[in-house]
This record gives C-alpha cells, sequence and structure tokens, in this order.
C-alpha cells in the first residue's frame, strides 16, 4: 500500500499493510489486511478489526509479528522465503557442495566467483541466510569462512536428500 494513502496514525507500519477498509459508514470499524508475512498473534489472522484507528495502532504495535504459515510461505523453499540472490547463492552453494554430508570446502569467496555477485553483496547474502537458519558460517580459522548447508535444508541437495 502506498504510504500516501495510508492515514497519518499508522503511517509508521505502511510497509506491512496490504489494504486498509473503513467500514464506519456501516458501524463495522476499519479492516486492515495485512500483508503476506505478517500476523495478528492476538487472534492469529492475517488482519486487524477494530472500532477505531487508535485501537488499530494497539493491535500494529503489540500484535503484529511476520508469519510463517503455510499460507504466507506457500511460494517460498521449505517454509522460508528466499529472495532471487538468496535462492541463486544457495543454488551456487549445492552444486559447489560435492562429497559427504557435513562436508564443506565452499568459502564466501567461491560463491561470490560462482554467481559473479560481489563480494560485499554476497556477505550481505549470507547474512540474511544465517538469519533464516539455512546456513551456517563456520570461522574458526583466522583467514578462511566455510558455508555449510544446515541439515533440515540437505533436501535440497540432489544427492543428499535420497
Amino acid at each position: 500500500m502506498n504510504k500516501s494513502e495510508v492515514p497519518a496514525s499508522i503511517r509508521k507500519w505502511h510497509a506491512i499493510i496490504d489494504e486498509i477498509v473503513d467500514e464506519r459508514s456501516d458501524d463495522n470499524g476499519y479492516w486492515i489486511y495485512l500483508k503476506s508475512g505478517y500476523v495478528n498473534t492476538m487472534h492469529d489472522v492475517h488482519h486487524i478489526h477494530e472500532n477505531t484507528l487508535s485501537e488499530c495502532v494497539e493491535q500494529l504495535r503489540d500484535f503484529v509479528e511476520p508469519c510463517k504459515c503455510s499460507e504466507c510461505n506457500e511460494d517460498s523453499e521449505n517454509g522460508l522465503k528466499l529472495t532471487d540472490l538468496e535462492k541463486f547463492t544457495v543454488d551456487s552453494l549445492i552444486r559447489q557442495l560435492d562429497g559427504e554430508r557435513d562436508f564443506s570446502a565452499v568459502a564466501p569467496e567461491d560463491l561470490a566467483a560462482d554467481t559473479k555477485i560481489p563480494m560485499q553483496q554476497i556477505r550481505g547474502v549470507l547474512s540474511s541466510l544465517v538469519k533464516k537458519e539455512i546456513i551456517h558460517i563456520d570461522q574458526r580459522h583466522k583467514d578462511v569462512s566455510i558455508v555449510y548447508l544446515r541439515q533440515e535444508f540437505y533436501s535440497l541437495h540432489p544427492v543428499w536428500s535420497k
């Protein structure tokens, strides 16, 4: 939803609002439909329904959180939404993982070279994938970092999934 279309009192949440329906003329208050990926945890729904905008603000502030339900993630891999760069990087990692499970010799530099993504940007992509718990990075050695696919995602590897 365009920020300018959102009432000032809830504008700070415009990025997670899909639609606002004003039904006050029918004594039915406001309906705020959240973008995919967000849930109103008070009622475990993807919208807010309150009589006033002030009450909507309370709901937005106190009860809206990222959602990982199947409805929000139907277009994602393994229940997580991945950006195109993240998918591209995971695909590159999987192509470079040969040998046995739990083994990797893939460094961030290898991923940057294979994907042609600049090193600074690949670090950001890897950081995001670590936060999403798809990979982990072993940094035990001072000058070398090794990227590992987490066991929960072995199913993405054509050999390891068998």
